[in-house]
């Protein structure tokens, strides 16, 4: 009875939270979902101590992200664990200072809301700028994109220092749950307008706009749903059946390259009708170098449909300082003539996925994972926003996850009108609800830079969005299929995000810490 009093309250936050994600998308629960863990924290009649904050703030952040990630399990079981193991240590070193700012008067209380608020902030900046193990996905304030309004206050915080709200919000309704029967009935009443008020008045004051257009681009998205096949490890010896295995596996493969084709085609079809200035497609989409005749000819024949330019994500070697040549995950931009290419190197590599890190340093990393990733691949150093004749704008390539990574998106940003495109395949993760929470995640980029986002994904999620962080336009998931838009650029504004970064979140956590340890220190005896 013990462990399921201290499971309940931590399950019940975690499953609110969760609600507040796709699929079930109730917003309005990124509110409240800390109730059950303050609760948890706050019962009783004096403080708690930090060891027992830690232990519940991690519990809770333990079963919060396993509810929210759960689907990378369908790549590393194991690896999903630990994923959600190493998460639970920021909100576990928020409940331990929570725990011991039970607050005793509406004063401190509010001090101690305030506190919370810009150390969770804080926290979840520090779990995205991690080394290797940086995460931004799912912070607090995630879920609030679909909140016309207040949303816009990323362009100035970022989702991050956003995340400082609800946080303050459930805080206020918690000291006020604490300090019912006090007294002082003004300072609760006060305190009980401020809680109420804030969200309202910062809704009302950023109700948003959308900025003039100063470009239109046609796009042609184009998503081929190619199923994913894993060929398996070569035995050695290799035997008659392994000769058999082996060329089916090369017939999969013929395969995928042949619905490559197919969909390409498809969008040919398209091009011939629209006359597309960008036909965008996914990541790894180009079989094969880029440079090899089929797939000359392929975007040789989108060309002479009338697509004016292509971006594609492609796998590609690229020289490394000492001139080797090394694989990268790349995006290629043709205009015009398939021979005019750019590349651009993914900058951000996903750990374990496409590179281990310390490999050379911990020699059973690579006895464990080096038959997975037989070689590293090679991260890209160009942050510079590419640009095709003809288009209007200039494009911000990010490849995969990094439209989930702001700081990275932010250094792409120039005083001109630019459109950013998102090449990514989901479909490691087969049909969960990754895709859409991967989409949940990227719509802050276009609230935070003020920049309209084109993804193309491999199942989905394709779809345009705009400034505001809302789609426009979508195609459905798990299905093959084109998607014509005209996407409207803004002027080119900067906004203070983009120029600063998360200078909020850094600022807000420094100084939540330092008043979370002034509030423990001057707390008074009972």
């Amino acid at each position: 009875m013990t462990f399921l009093r201290a499971l309940a309250p931590a399950l019940l936050a975690a499953l609110l939270f969760a609600g507040a994600l796709p699929p079930f998308g109730q917003w309005w629960l990124a509110w409240v979902w800390m109730g059950p863990l303050f609760w948890k924290l706050w019962s009783g009649e004096q403080a708690r101590g930090l060891w027992f904050g830690f232990r519940q703030g991690w519990l809770t952040g333990f079963l919060m992200f396993l509810a929210t990630v759960w689907w990378v399990g369908h790549v590393t079981v194991p690896g999903m664990l630990a994923l959600c193991v190493y998460l639970a240590l920021y909100p576990a070193v928020w409940g331990a200072l929570a725990a011991r700012l039970r607050p005793s008067s509406p004063g401190r209380g509010l001090l101690s809301a305030l506190a919370l608020a810009l150390l969770w902030a804080g926290l979840e900046w520090a779990r995205g700028a991690m080394p290797v193990m940086g995460f931004p996905w799912n912070g607090a304030a995630a879920p609030l994109v679909e909140m016309p309004g207040l949303r816009a206050l990323a362009a100035w915080t970022g989702v991050t220092g956003l995340s400082a709200l609800p946080v303050l919000f459930m805080s206020g309704l918690a000291v006020l749950w604490l300090l019912r029967g006090h007294r002082n009935v003004r300072g609760r009443a006060v305190l009980l307008c401020g809680v109420l008020a804030l969200p309202a008045m910062l809704t009302l004051a950023l109700w948003e706009k959308s900025p003039p257009s100063a470009a239109q681009v046609q796009v042609l998205l184009v998503q081929p749903n190619v199923p994913r096949t894993e060929p398996e490890p070569l035995p050695d010896p290799l035997t008659d059946e392994d000769v058999v295995r082996l060329r089916a596996e090369m017939d999969a493969e013929d395969d995928a390259q042949r619905a490559a084709a197919q969909s390409l085609t498809l969008a040919g079809l398209a091009a011939a009708q629209v006359k597309p200035q960008l036909i965008v497609w996914p990541e790894s989409a180009v079989p094969g170098d880029v440079r090899e005749v089929k797939n000359m000819q392929m975007f040789q024949s989108l060309f002479d449909a009338g697509a004016q330019s292509i971006i594609s994500g492609v796998d590609a070697n690229i020289p490394d300082d000492a001139g080797n040549q090394r694989p990268g995950n790349c995006a290629v931009l043709l205009t015009g003539d398939p021979r005019n290419f750019q590349l651009h190197a993914k900058v951000h590599l996903v750990a374990f996925g496409e590179y281990i890190p310390l490999r050379r340093q911990i020699p059973l990393l690579e006895k464990w994972l080096g038959h997975l990733i037989v070689r590293d691949f090679m991260p890209g150093t160009s942050l510079e926003p590419l640009l095709a004749e003809g288009l209007p704008g200039e494009i911000i390539p990010l490849i995969c996850f990094e439209d989930t990574i702001a700081p990275l998106a932010a250094k792409f940003v120039r005083e001109r009108p630019q459109l950013i495109v998102n090449l990514t395949n989901d479909n490691w993760f087969q049909q969960s609800t990754e895709s859409a929470i991967h989409t949940l995640n990227a719509r802050w980029r276009c609230v935070e830079l003020r920049r309209p986002m084109v993804r193309a994904s491999n199942t989905g999620v394709t779809c345009v969005i705009d400034t505001e962080g809302r789609i426009t336009d979508e195609l459905p998931r798990w299905q093959p299929g084109v998607l014509h838009a005209s996407v409207a650029l803004p002027p080119g504004e900067v906004t203070f995000y983009a120029r600063h970064g998360n200078v909020f979140s850094i600022t807000a956590g420094l100084v939540g810490l330092a008043l979370a340890l002034v509030l423990i220190l001057t707390r008074p005896r009972p």
